[in-house]
């Protein structure tokens, strides 16, 4: 990712580490399901909180890997699975 254009700063160009509240109905096993169904590791709280931390050797896919996987096992909780 270039944080060449003016318009990536506002989106957080060059963040290495964020945290964010999951919404509700987030499975109460995301750590662990995240790790065994996406080989994904990230730093997960009781308060439904998680943690993700960027380093050198993630690219943006890594990132949209994070974000699918969210979305998918949050929805999947939701819908009883």
């Amino acid at each position: 990712m270039s944080c060449a254009r003016s318009e990536d700063a506002a989106y957080g160009c060059g963040l290495q580490m964020v945290s964010m509240r999951l919404p509700p109905g987030a499975p109460p096993d995301l750590r662990e399901s995240l790790y065994a169904e996406h080989r994904i590791e990230i730093t997960t709280w009781e308060t439904g909180t998680i943690r993700a931390s960027f380093q050198g050797y993630n690219d943006d896919r890594d990132l949209d890997a994070l974000a699918d996987a969210l979305s998918t096992l949050v929805a999947s909780t939701r819908a009883g699975g």
